[in-house]
């Protein structure tokens, strides 16, 4: 597995696991940004890109792909490809972010005061 796929399948992951570690508008933000990618590499470096403007997703980010790579150096163990087309991915991940979208907590209503006289 490439570092562009490692990348890519463990934003992924991170997606499916904490679906609520993205705000909506840094959802929003992520779609806008993803959906004229057309490459791996693209795609990849973008993830990354974006994520380092948030310390607890990088981490997140850099945690999982850590794991992956430890294993994938590893002779006897092997990280799954998932052999998709660089498309796959994108909708992958743009069909995450509207599904957390729906899956975030309605905000409270500010109730006004009334005021007593």
């Amino acid at each position: 597995m490439s570092i562009y796929e490692i990348t890519v399948n463990a934003f992924i992951h991170l997606l499916n696991e904490r679906p609520t570690l993205l705000s909506p508008s840094q959802q929003e933000e992520l779609t806008e940004l993803l959906i004229p990618l057309s490459s791996l590499e693209q795609l990849s470096d973008t993830l990354a890109t974006w994520c380092e403007e948030d310390p607890q997703l990088d981490e997140a980010l850099q945690s999982i792909e850590s794991a992956w790579k430890e294993k994938a150096a590893q002779p006897d163990k092997e990280v799954d490809s998932t052999g998709s087309k660089p498309s796959d991915h994108k909708n992958q991940i743009l069909n995450l972010l509207r599904c957390s979208k729906t899956a975030q907590p309605p905000t409270p209503a500010t109730i006004p005061k009334s005021s007593s006289k």
